[in-house]
């Protein structure tokens, strides 16, 4: 499964669903600002680092794979903070 397909399950919507930066933060809660950043770093690092293992990857692609990531790692579900660490859910550090 993708991170775009797990993204996609925790916020019930279609597994192939694309979602824009901005519909990533209005349904984590995570400010776009952080979210363009994390985007644009991204970009910078494929520049600048390549990515070997993956050739076939667009620098888009690879962007938006770290900007799910961190959403997956970041978002509020509930009012309450989930952070998925190692496979294991973790809301505002109770398991």
């Amino acid at each position: 499964m993708t991170l775009r397909e797990d993204f996609n399950k925790l916020y019930k919507q279609e597994p192939d669903t694309s979602n824009s930066l901005e519909k990533i933060s209005n349904l984590t809660g995570i400010k776009i600002e952080k979210l363009r950043d994390v985007y644009l770093k991204s970009i910078r690092e494929f520049r600048y680092y390549g990515i070997p293992y993956k050739r076939d990857l667009s620098k888009e692609h690879y962007a938006y794979t770290k900007v799910y990531l961190f959403a997956l790692q970041n978002c509020r579900l509930d009012g309450r903070m989930k952070r998925k660490i190692n496979n294991l859910v973790i809301y505002n550090g109770e398991y």
